[in-house]
């Protein structure tokens, strides 16, 4: 079997992913003979978190699994106010790993709300970010692509302001920018912010261009993040792809053709890439 392998210039950690693990591996570092809590998956990457596992972090479920006045990380989508709350009963030391765009955008979404806007997000009603953002805004109004499938869009004679997760599809948030404001009303403001991730943006441009120029396309990223879920999507519009977390998960089978295509999301560590990058060429060698 002979195959060429393309890997992405956007591949590994986006910025903030890598230096919240930074900071996950300074605490471990410093404070080896104390217990680092994790509220979660801080990231959504099984195999990087098994590695921070294995140098000692604890993952748990919940706040009350944490002993008070405990090390805690906060995850990088974002953290409700009654959580912090909770925290700080607790006495519970933070580290608070939250991604710059996500601070961002949280800080537009309450700022919205403040001037007298209605808040409208675009993303999965289910996500963590997403159900961070609804704590600091109750009224807040969730759009994902369900309703846009379903043509699921009504609006008010009111002001709307308009975000999105940082994770999200770009032409998904354009395609719901141009509802509203073909739907929007004379005399009412329509303000819009482009909240997604810069580094978002530019894997799902080049995974256009790696797919329509491959066989097969693997896209790898931890099954519960987003934003490899959306590289994976877009991709198989143009060739045949697969959503791999682990190595293991891929077989000779999967790589006919003469071009195969690797990118991976934002929380997928360059180790992990290089190991994929490693059973690819045992496979087709």
């Amino acid at each position: 079997m002979s195959a060429k392998l393309i890997v992405a210039s956007n591949c590994g950690f986006c910025i903030g992913v890598r230096n919240a693990v930074k900071l996950v591996e300074r605490a471990l570092s410093e404070h080896p003979n104390e217990s680092i809590y994790s509220l979660g998956m801080f990231i959504h990457n099984e195999e990087e978190i098994a590695r921070l596992v294995r140098k000692g972090l604890r993952v748990v479920d919940s706040i009350e699994d944490v002993p008070d006045a405990s090390l805690v990380l906060l995850p990088s989508h974002g953290t409700p106010p009654e959580l912090r709350r909770r925290c700080d009963e607790k006495n519970l030391r933070i580290i608070d790993l939250i991604c710059v765009y996500v601070r961002r955008l949280q800080e537009i979404a309450v700022n919205l709300r403040k001037e007298g806007f209605s808040v409208v997000m675009v993303g999965d009603k289910d996500h963590p970010e997403v159900l961070a953002v609804n704590s600091l805004i109750p009224e807040l109004i969730v759009i994902d692509k369900r309703d846009v499938l379903n043509d699921n869009l009504s609006f008010n004679f009111v002001n709307y302001g308009v975000i999105s997760q940082t994770t999200q599809s770009i032409q998904l948030y354009k395609r719901i920018v141009e509802k509203l404001i073909s739907g929007s009303f004379p005399g009412k403001e329509l303000r819009i912010f482009n909240t997604i991730c810069r580094d978002v943006i530019d894997r799902q441009r080049e995974v256009v261009e790696l797919a329509k120029h491959c066989d097969v396309l693997l896209v790898i990223g931890g099954k519960k993040s987003a934003n490899t879920k959306r590289l994976y999507e877009i991709g198989k519009e143009y060739t045949k792809a697969y959503h791999l977390s682990s190595p293991e998960e891929l077989t000779r089978d999967m790589l006919g053709g003469d071009r195969i295509g690797l990118i991976s999301g934002t929380s997928t560590p360059d180790w992990l890439v290089e190991k994929f990058k490693q059973r690819i060429s045992e496979l087709i060698s």
